[in-house]
């Protein structure tokens, strides 16, 4: 008797075991480069973007950079609708000009974009960096 409750047990903490280890490794692809994606929206974590009160021009994974003239539509490819932050590419040239849904305005490096499904963006003047 005693061995089939031993033998019980065992067979529940192998259990347990295996699900926490199927949770972590889930949590562990949801969490990268601080940003966490949730049911699909993007989510980003604050991250220093001035050192020195000068502007902290940082490339991270993960991180989507606008090619000049080149329209992106949020909800294709690696693009998910979210709240953003738009950094400047270098540290020259901290004000920069987005085109969002059709609309042109001058943005600076440090600035918050929220972006939905559907909406269209291009970086009109300078690339700019979205993470």
């Amino acid at each position: 008797m005693e061995k089939y409750i031993i033998i019980g047990l065992a067979a529940v903490v192998l259990i347990m075991l295996i699900v926490i280890i199927c949770l972590s490794v889930k949590n562990k692809n949801l969490k990268f480069g601080g940003i966490k994606v949730k049911n699909g929206v993007r989510y980003t974590k604050d991250e220093m973007i001035e050192k020195n009160n000068e502007v902290n021009v940082t490339y991270n994974e993960k991180d989507i950079v606008l090619e000049v003239g080149k329209e992106y539509v949020v909800g294709e490819n690696k693009m998910l609708p979210g709240t953003y932050t738009v950094l400047a590419t270098n540290d020259t040239n901290f004000k920069f000009n987005l085109r969002v849904g059709g609309l042109v305005r001058e943005y600076e490096h440090g600035e918050k974009i929220v972006l939905s499904k559907g909406d269209t963006i291009t970086a009109v003047s300078h690339s700019v960096i979205l993470r």
